[in-house]
Parts: structure tokens; sequence; C-alpha cells
């Protein structure tokens, strides 16, 4: 038979003992993206210190669509204005998300290079964008109603990170898609003067040889 929300039926009256029944499933999709984020921020870090690289190299976290909808699912939990979580153990899950989150953002930074072109780069920082500023205006709103009272300065610290971080990719792929777009350039010309020298070139290398 199927249960409403309602005792006895709609409309009579609201029944909410079975609201936080979907609770731990949802936490476990959370577990389960928030794992799937950290082993592959983790593969990466671990490629470049065995290739010993200065960077970590975005291998398999980059910024992209998949990314994205990872790091929204891994975020629930801090996202969740609805469900009542009191405990400690609670607020400390709603803190892990948030420092994933601004983990995951610092670790995207490597990635703005890796876009073919200016559009590409803005159409995923945007998509970032209007995530981070729902995450960070949800989480806000949970201080200042109460919903999260536990571990406050460690949230406020993440909060002040995920904006500068922000502001940071932004910045850098503007400058890192100019700087790509000029170093193409000239390495198209300088190839194009390998591949067809001019003829005065070409007399200057024929007199040198003779002479």
């Amino acid at each position: 038979m199927q249960q409403h929300g309602c005792a006895g039926g709609a409309g009579v009256s609201l029944n909410a003992s079975a609201f936080s029944g979907p609770l731990p499933w949802v936490g476990l999709f959370a577990a389960a993206a928030s794992s799937v984020c950290a082993l592959a921020m983790a593969y990466d870090a671990i490629s470049a210190f065995c290739r010993r690289r200065l960077w970590f190299p975005s291998s398999l976290f980059s910024l992209n669509a998949t990314t994205l909808t990872l790091l929204s699912t891994a975020s629930k939990l801090p996202l969740d204005l609805s469900s009542p979580m009191p405990s400690r153990f609670d607020q400390l899950a709603k803190l892990s998300g948030s420092a994933l989150l601004a983990t995951a953002a610092a670790n995207l930074l490597l990635s703005v290079a890796s876009f073919r072109n200016f559009a590409s780069a803005a159409s995923n920082l945007g998509a970032l964008a209007i995530f981070l500023f729902t995450f960070v205006s949800n989480v806000a709103i949970q201080i200042s109603t109460g919903v999260i009272y536990a571990f406050l300065p460690e949230h406020w610290i993440v909060l002040a990170l995920i904006l500068p971080l922000l502001l940071i990719l932004s910045s850098s792929a503007v400058a890192v898609q100019t700087t790509k777009r000029l170093l193409e350039s000239q390495f198209t010309d300088k190839l194009d003067i390998i591949k067809f020298p001019t003829m005065a070139t070409v007399s200057t290398s024929i007199r040198s040889a003779s002479g």
C-alpha cells in the first residue's frame, strides 16, 4: 500500500516522521561522489610526484560537466536546507563537504590551460561560478538561521577561501587563454619560416656554403 506524507489520508494531518528516511541513502550517494572526487585528485597528485612534476596534471580531475556533477552530488549535505541534521556528526559532514569543495576548487586551477578556446573556458567557469555562489549562499543562510551551529570558525574559513579561489580561477583562465593564443601564433609563424624559407635566406645559405 502506498504511504502518504499525511497521516490518515491526504489533507488530514502532516506526518513528518518519515521525512528523514531518504537521508541515509542521500548520504551514501554523497559519500560515493566524495570518494570519487578524492580518488581522482589523489591520482593526479601521485602522478605528479611519480613523474617529478612541479604541478599536478589534470588527467582525471579537470573542469568539465562530469566533475561539476560529481561535486554537486558530493556537496548535497552542505547544500541541504530542509533536512534536520542536529548532531555533531551531521555538522561535521556538512563541514567535510565544504572542505572538499574548497579543495576541489584549488585543484581545478590547474586545468584552465586545457581548454581549447576561450568560449569553452567561459562556459565551464560560468557553471562553476553559479555552483559556488549557490553553495556559499546556502551555507551562509544555514549559519545565520542556526541550522549550522557547530564548527562555525571552520565554516567561515572555508567560505572565505572559496570566493578568492573563484576569482583566481577566472583571472587565470583569461590570462592563460590569451598567453596560449599568443604562443601558438608565434609557434605557427616560426614553423612557417622553417618550412618555407625566403629566397634571400636560401641564397645567403648557398653563398656561405660555397665560400
